[in-house]
């Protein structure tokens, strides 16, 4: 490169204009709150208040302590720590939460940088950073608070990579990568795939693994990992049956076409992205798959067996994601944070010439595109609001339905309920909610509406729906209907069940049945039974059917 055809600023220079450029972008995040699965995990979590908490971490599962108390499989003590951190310095401020995600994905930046300089020419690795740092695919993972393991086991893996990069390390660098590597397993369970992008790295250079120290390193911080996991007793974690590994087979072109236009064109971002829902005409599936093959097959002739080393790791660090996908359903955007470091190596192997120009260009749109993105999470209502914009299906409609019932807005949360096992397929997963909704605020000929739709929806007959279906009818004085629902229970357990049985027999004057149904109230005292079967008897006498064509709230 001649004089005149120099770049303008050094590599250095452009670096901290990166990083700059990346905190600025993201500056948003300040005004952002709360949401999703941050309210389980990060504000009401039950052992990241106090730091006495430390040792604790180290041997319980993930969500276990938050305030769903359920068990994940994951045990990721590292994120638990940072939580920690979070509450010693910020207290409960979202904004303090966000910039500290937003420190970690910088560090993710720059990790993977340290570890394209050592495969790329400084400018081809500067592009490929940039991708990582401002692609708009990668807000998700930054935005959400409960996701921060995925910024965290990134950061960890590109360090390890790139301290262990020499086929003979010096021993701190040894030393260092082994630390970074256990420090990405206890991050995230994805973080044991340092090996595979340290295999694949040795493969396109050497052909075959060499340095069998780093190799030996690696098995240690696994080792590590897996013997305090397993003196911690956590549970595997829940895997997909046959039936969601068929359905996902069945959807994924779609899915592969999806993910790949998202990374080629990130608009609209979206939380409401769901398997279930996930029906692209066959034109989009052709062109996703078709340029998702052919940018990988340009990618690869231009920049060699390195840039094919790249997309392995991003197809070994996403593969997990399918598991999640399957069991859950829900296509999230933070799936491919770690990916892109993969997609990242290969482009900066592949652009030679033209990354001066490509990447001021890229970081120019994607900081236009984030502009736009962040707002939404400002709150659970805006998330999801959006969402539903971008995305109107029975996910989507139930998640706004949660954020209006949370804030008492009854009409509308049971309306969007209702739209949701209205769907095609109905999002049966809230058939509860969906009957529950126009009880809890006494619409109850919409009640009466959303018995119709479960039943026309398929919703599983358990107790707890037959329960909310009879206690319907109840209320409006329809007791044959409320009996026949009791009637279909297995084994007449629940509650509200024995509560409607209970009613219906004062209701015909029985009162020795009312009387052994009583008795049976499992925790329930005869004063508070009595209570509660009087307001029921009092709401059905109080109920008039409307007029046919009123419209009710």
């Amino acid at each position: 490169m001649s004089r005149q055809d120099a770049p303008p600023v050094s590599p250095g220079a452009a670096t901290v204009a990166l990083a700059l450029l990346t905190v600025a972008a993201y500056g948003a995040l300040a005004l952002a709150g709360f949401v999703w699965d941050d309210e389980p995990l990060v504000v009401r979590n039950t052992i990241t208040g106090d730091w006495r908490n430390l040792p604790r971490m180290f041997t319980v599962d993930l969500w276990e302590v938050s305030s769903v108390g359920i068990n994940s499989g994951y045990f990721r003590p590292l994120m638990l720590m940072s939580l920690t951190l979070d509450r010693a310095l910020w207290g409960l401020s979202a904004a303090g939460h966000h910039l500290h995600s937003v420190a970690w994905h910088l560090a993710a930046t720059l990790g993977l940088l340290s570890l394209l300089r050592k495969a790329a020419p400084p400018w081809s690795a500067l592009a490929g950073a940039t991708v990582f740092a401002l692609h708009p695919i990668q807000s998700e993972a930054v935005a959400f608070i409960a996701a921060r393991n995925d910024l965290m086991v990134a950061t960890f893996t590109f360090l390890a990579a790139s301290l262990l990069w020499e086929e003979r390390p010096s021993r701190g660098a040894l030393l260092g990568g082994g630390l970074a590597a256990a420090a990405a397993a206890f991050s995230k369970e994805s973080g044991l795939f340092v090996g595979g992008l340290v295999l694949a790295l040795d493969l396109a250079r050497f052909g075959r693994p060499r340095g069998w120290r780093r190799y030996v390193a690696l098995a240690l911080a696994a080792s590590l990992w897996i013997g305090l996991r397993t003196a911690a007793g956590i549970d595997p974690a829940t895997t997909p049956d046959w039936s969601h590994w068929r359905y996902l087979f069945d959807r994924l072109p779609a899915l592969g076409a999806h993910y790949t236009l998202k990374l080629l064109w990130p608009w609209p971002l979206t939380t409401g992205d769901t398997l279930e829902y996930l029906s692209p005409p066959l034109w989009k599936i052709v062109l996703g798959l078709g340029l998702g093959l052919g940018g990988a097959v340009a990618v690869v002739v231009r920049g060699g067996r390195l840039a094919l080393a790249g997309l392995a790791f991003a197809a070994l660090s996403f593969a997990p994601s399918l598991a999640a996908i399957a069991l859950r359903g829900q296509m999230g955007e933070r799936y491919l944070y770690a990916p892109l470091g993969g997609v990242a190596l290969a482009l900066a192997m592949s652009l030679r010439g033209r990354a001066l120009w490509f990447a001021p260009a890229f970081a120019l749109v994607s900081v236009l595109t984030l502009h736009q993105r962040l707002p939404d999470w400002q709150s659970g209502l805006e998330l999801w609001a959006s969402a539903l914009r971008h995305e109107v299906n029975g996910y989507t409609q139930a998640a706004v339905a949660h954020e209006l019932n949370d804030r008492g807005d009854g009409a509308r949360a049971c309306a969007l309920f209702a739209a949701a096992l209205q769907d095609d397929p109905p999002y049966t997963t809230i058939c509860e909610n969906a009957l529950r909704c126009p009880l809890r605020y006494g619409y109850l000929d919409k009640a009466v509406e959303a018995v119709a739709l479960s039943d026309a929806a398929r919703c599983e007959q358990d107790d707890i729906i037959l329960g909310l279906q009879g206690l319907i009818f109840a209320h409006v004085g329809r007791w044959d209907e409320a009996l026949a629902r009791a009637d279909k229970s297995k084994n007449g357990s629940d509650p509200t069940l024995n509560l409607v049985r209970a009613a219906a027999a004062r209701q015909a004057g029985d009162e020795a049945a009312y009387a052994a149904r009583r008795a049976a109230a499992a925790g329930v005292g005869p004063e508070e039974f009595d209570e509660h079967a009087a307001r029921l008897l009092d709401a059905a006498a109080r109920y008039k059917a409307p007029e046919p064509g009123t419209i009710t709230p």
